[in-house]
């Protein structure tokens, strides 16, 4: 038996379903976001339903992942707005103060001794590649098995709608953009082009309220981990990438602490559900 939906729809549709009741309930029928967000929900489901008549058909399998890759993106820039208008709290106070709890200090000021030019464009660098590494994963595998391309579909996209609750639910900016920890945190992190390019990144495509949990390290976690099963050399020419983006989320004061570890629980519990999912396919 074939199932109409797959793990990351469950996943994205929850949260699509969830902001557009949640939008039209705090700002009534009228609202264009929760239209936006209900929109997408419609087409999420359309699609499921459609692909699902022709399970075979490749060209059906790709327009689903595609939408769904769509929707990530078209959604993660929306909550800048939408998150506010329904949930108008943060939760950086809360977050920096778990990181305090535990360290003593805030990990930004806990990194300043080791603070240089050289290192924080290094990390910048690390930060970015994040994104084509993404695509390069994507465009790798686009044309491999079906069982592969989604498994590794399921993985990041379900990272995404879980990670996306995250925002929702604990709505933070990251120290960076705490105000409270401004005083702390006055020392630069001056560097040279990919520090400009990271930070102009940021400034402009920040939704706001994106630091718990961290999806950068979530994400870069779960690609390490396919890569090790799927692409063994491509596993070891991304590792140090890899660690050098983790540390870079603190370094370049872009999560708390307690974000990181909060992303590396969501990879490890998307495996697991990932291989149950799998496992239960292959049963029924």
């Amino acid at each position: 038996m074939t199932r109409r939906f797959e793990l990351h729809e469950f996943c994205l549709g929850g949260f699509l379903l969830v902001m557009t009741v949640w939008l039209f309930a705090a700002r009534g029928i009228a609202e264009p976001l929760a239209w936006l967000f209900g929109g997408q929900l419609a087409g999420t489901l359309a699609l499921a339903a459609w692909a699902s008549r022709k399970p075979n058909s490749a060209a059906r399998w790709r327009c689903r992942l595609a939408w769904c890759a769509i929707v990530i993106n078209v959604s993660y820039v929306a909550m800048r707005a939408a998150v506010p208008a329904v949930h108008p709290v943060s939760f950086d106070s809360h977050l920096s103060n778990a990181d305090i709890r535990l360290l003593g200090a805030p990990i930004a000021l806990i990194t300043k001794p080791i603070t240089r030019a050289w290192l924080t464009e290094i990390l910048n660098f690390c930060y970015f590649i994040f994104y084509p590494w993404l695509v390069s994963v994507w465009v790798r595998f686009s044309f491999r098995d079906a069982a592969t391309i989604r498994r590794l579909c399921a993985g990041v996209f379900t990272i995404y709608g879980i990670g996306f609750f995250g925002y929702l639910l604990t709505p933070a900016a990251g120290p960076q953009f705490f105000a409270d920890l401004a005083p702390v945190l006055n020392f630069p992190l001056e560097g040279g082009f990919f520090t400009r390019l990271q930070n102009g990144i940021v400034e402009s495509g920040c939704n706001r309220v994106d630091a718990f949990p961290s999806l950068h390290c979530a994400v870069s976690a779960f690609l390490l981990w396919f890569d090790w099963h799927h692409a063994r050399r491509a596993f070891f020419v991304m590792l140090a990438p890899c660690i050098g983006l983790w540390f870079s989320t603190v370094y370049l004061r872009h999560h708390y602490l307690v974000d990181i570890f909060a992303g590396f629980t969501l990879t490890a519990a998307t495996i697991a559900a990932i291989r149950l999912w799998e496992k239960n396919r292959t049963s029924s």
